[in-house]
């Protein structure tokens, strides 16, 4: 854009300059009018009350992908950390997500968060310590990242006609790889 308005001084008449500028910048408003507006779609399809459709091969993979992070570690050391990544990576049952201009809320039966989008972490304290939570909208997917002293946890969350896929990626030093795994929702009725 900046290298077209700076040609435009070979424009000799002054009134095809400012049609050329007014045509260009137009343009850019509608670029970003149609960039608000595939944003404005994809948050009004993750929109609503979700219940969990994890179908037995959905739960197979995240069962496996356990297996596989934690196949490193000591027998009791195996058995306690798969515990635990069985216990923190079962999916909500119900899960209800509202976005309403630049927030986002988050609600399931353990509680509900509202996070700003694009907007730094929010701190948040639970029976595992401190956490920093943040949230963006990259169209057409919801991200919600949670960071702590024990690792990462991105869930990525998007929306196709009468299903809600959260696809998470858990990261931490304790693990020799990401933990993968996805969750698929249908609308409540």
């Amino acid at each position: 854009f900046v290298g077209f308005v700076s040609r435009l001084r070979f424009v000799k008449q002054p009134f095809f300059r400012v049609k050329i500028i007014a045509f260009a910048l137009s343009l850019v408003g509608l670029i970003l009018i149609t960039t608000s507006a595939c944003k404005a779609i994809a948050s009004s399809q993750l929109n609503g009350k979700w219940y969990l459709v994890e179908t037995e091969q959905e739960e197979t993979e995240r069962l496996q992908a356990i297996d596989e992070v934690t196949q490193h570690l000591k027998s009791f050391q195996q058995d306690m950390a798969r515990s635990r990544l069985v216990e923190r990576t079962s999916p909500p049952r119900m899960l209800s997500i509202a976005i309403e201009e630049a927030i986002v809320a988050i609600t399931t039966e353990d509680g509900r968060i509202e996070l700003e989008l694009e907007a730094p972490p929010v701190e948040v304290l639970g029976d595992q310590g401190t956490a920093y939570v943040s949230a963006k909208l990259d169209s057409p997917l919801l991200i919600i990242t949670v960071r702590s002293a024990g690792g990462k946890r991105r869930t990525s969350y998007s929306a196709d006609r009468d299903r809600l896929t959260a696809e998470v990626t858990l990261t931490s030093s304790f693990l020799t790889k990401s933990l993968k795994y996805v969750s698929t929702y249908a609308p409540a009725q």
